[in-house]
């Protein structure tokens, strides 16, 4: 306090922009200062200073410090003084938005009384409400449905606060959007579980998730009221081998690991049943030889400009799918060399033709592989071009004196350098002399 008020008196203006472009009372707000942010209001401090539309007052509603009640202190200095509630940043997250993310429930009960709007969306098509869900925050989640949220609105990518609270099996706030436990949406009987990579429905329509176990959580626990399924569970619930899943979660395999697997790999793992083994391995040899669909890549409309979250869906799912891939690879490789019979002609196809697709695999990688890295220089030139951090995060900007520094650092080392010669070839030009005279 006693720092920002010698700042004041020795004539520096209140709305100083600072070398992160926040000015001080976007400092005092962020850092749930509340003295400090009264004290600049008084001396005229702008309430709706921003940067890059980043406001004061997110700054405050976004703060990550401990104590709620300061946080709440500042939000209500600021809305009293009349900071726009409804304000929004590049993103279009909104003050809202970000007490919600950030759990502070008292702080979106004065933003709502103060007019703030409910069901503003992002540029993600997110509401304060799918923030709150997605963190598990579930006094703002109550507070929020209490207060009339829309729980039906739905996303960019056509998902629902439902969605997240399931996918990240928030029980307690399913139970408050109205929604039920994934057991009773979805009986074990009743599931078509094998084996598309992408299937997140099944064949009745139910809806399953793609949620991984961790490595202590028991898929039989009658605690829990919510299955999840990955690839892995899907495919062994599939082929009903789902009482097989904690054997190889133990093992730490997942999906793309099993379908590089062989008969010997499942006997080190533990299954000694030939039937089930055999089960496995032909449920394997099905998914490597499932024709290509192109519904497993989302379809791209010209017409439609993506947004950053589309693009990382995009290539996120581009990226698995070249993970399967290389595991039906080395499948190719391992039954080659386990068996004489894959090179034997059959039906007039020869190894030949499986050479021929090879190398036109071959041929497609490498385009893939140069587009890719074209993907990722443009990337990296808008990254060294451009700021594209969230306004949120402080990050100090590189001024030019720090180059002039390593300018004069350089200039000052070779100077350095150059006296030490001269003195150490004047010592030896004397020692010469000396002994020139000497003998003389």
């Amino acid at each position: 306090m006693e720092g920002v008020k010698r700042f004041i008196d020795e004539g520096f203006s209140p709305d100083t922009v600072l070398k992160c472009e926040w000015t001080p009372i976007m400092y005092a707000a962020n850092n749930a200062s509340p003295k400090i942010t009264e004290y600049l209001i008084q001396k005229g401090a702008n309430v709706n200073s921003h940067k890059d539309m980043y406001s004061v007052l997110m700054a405050a509603c976004g703060s990550t410090a401990a104590r709620e009640d300061d946080v709440y202190k500042c939000v209500k200095l600021l809305i009293d003084n009349g900071a726009n509630v409804n304000g929004h940043d590049r993103y279009h997250m909104s003050p809202l938005i970000y007490a919600a993310r950030e759990g502070r429930a008292s702080v979106v009960e004065v933003l709502l009384d103060a007019g703030a709007a409910i069901n503003k969306q992002d540029s993600r098509g997110w509401t304060a409400l799918s923030w709150a869900s997605s963190k598990n925050h579930v006094k703002v989640v109550k507070l929020l449905v209490e207060r009339k949220a829309d729980i039906h609105k739905k996303h960019c990518d056509g998902q629902s606060v439902m969605d997240i609270a399931v996918t990240g099996d928030f029980q307690e706030i399913m139970a408050l959007l109205g929604g039920k436990p994934f057991t009773q949406m979805c009986p074990a009987g009743d599931r078509n579980l094998l084996p598309s990579v992408q299937q997140h429905t099944t064949n009745n329509n139910k809806e399953i998730f793609t949620d991984t176990y961790s490595n202590n959580e028991d898929p039989t626990d009658s605690q829990s009221s919510v299955m999840k399924y990955g690839e892995l569970e899907l495919f062994l619930s599939g082929l009903d081998l789902g009482h097989f899943i904690g054997l190889f979660q133990q093992h730490q395999i997942d999906f793309a690991t099993l379908l590089r697997s062989s008969d010997d790999d499942l006997c080190k793992m533990g299954i000694q049943q030939l039937g089930v083994r055999k089960k496995i391995l032909d449920g394997i040899h099905g998914v490597h030889k499932k024709d290509w669909e192109r519904s497993s890549l989302p379809s791209m409309d010209n017409g439609k400009k993506l947004s950053c979250a589309d693009a990382v869906a995009i290539m996120s799912n581009i990226s698995k799918h070249t993970k399967y891939i290389s595991s039906t690879l080395t499948y190719i490789c391992g039954q080659m060399s386990a068996s004489s019979e894959m090179i034997k002609p059959q039906d007039g196809i020869t190894v030949k033709d499986l050479q021929t697709h090879t190398r036109s695999t071959i041929s497609h990688v490498e385009l893939l592989q140069k587009e890719v890295c074209q993907l990722d220089a443009t990337i990296s030139k808008l990254l060294s071009s451009q700021n594209l951090d969230p306004p949120d995060i402080v990050n100090k900007r590189k001024t030019k004196r720090t180059r002039l520094n390593y300018k004069r650092l350089l200039t000052v080392t070779v100077m350095s350098s150059a006296i030490c010669i001269v003195i150490y070839k004047r010592q030896d030009i004397q020692k010469v002399l000396t002994s020139i005279f000497h003998v003389t």
